[in-house]
Parts: C-alpha cells; structure tokens; sequence
C-alpha cells in the first residue's frame, strides 16, 4: 500500500504566523492533534507541524497567554517528510 492510498486529497494546515488560540480552536473543530505548518498559501511548503502536546508543553505549562505566541515558536520543526509514491511502511518509520 502507498501513502497516496490512505493520505487525505486537501488536509487542513496552519501558518507560522497563526496565533496558538487560533490553531488550538481549528484543531478542536476537525478534531486533529496535529497540523502541518506550512509557508505560503501557494506553495505549501513544509516548515513544521505542530501537536496538542507542542501547545501544551511549549504554551500552556510556561504560562503563556494563547493569543500572543506565534505557532512558529511552538512547532516541531523539520519533520521528516514523505511521498505520495512511497510505501506506507517507510512513512512510519
């Protein structure tokens, strides 16, 4: 099986420059822990991806405000990536 088989056609995302409120409510209204951070509407480019732990760890336990910090200070940054093509157990790993 390839990961083309099972990703989704137009996954929602955020930007760097989303608030951490703004992420967390979309993450509450699809019902995800995880989005890709992404550059630019156009070409998408994989900068990150950010969890509901990300939020928690890096936002809620500091203390933190949620409408101030960007979602570029509180991403995993460089997530390693795949292909449509590749097997589904290469993306796993």
């Amino acid at each position: 099986m390839r990961v083309k088989d099972i990703i989704m056609a137009k996954p929602s995302y955020c930007e760097p420059f989303w608030t951490v409120e703004a992420v967390a409510s979309l993450m509450d209204h699809i019902g995800t822990g995880i989005l890709p951070v992404v550059e630019g509407v156009l070409n998408q480019k994989v900068l990150g991806v950010v969890t509901d732990r990300d939020l928690c760890v890096r936002v809620v336990a500091p203390g933190l405000y949620p409408a101030h910090p960007w979602i570029r200070d509180c991403m995993t940054r460089n997530p390693t990536c795949c292909r449509p093509d590749d097997d589904v157990r290469v993306a796993s790993i």
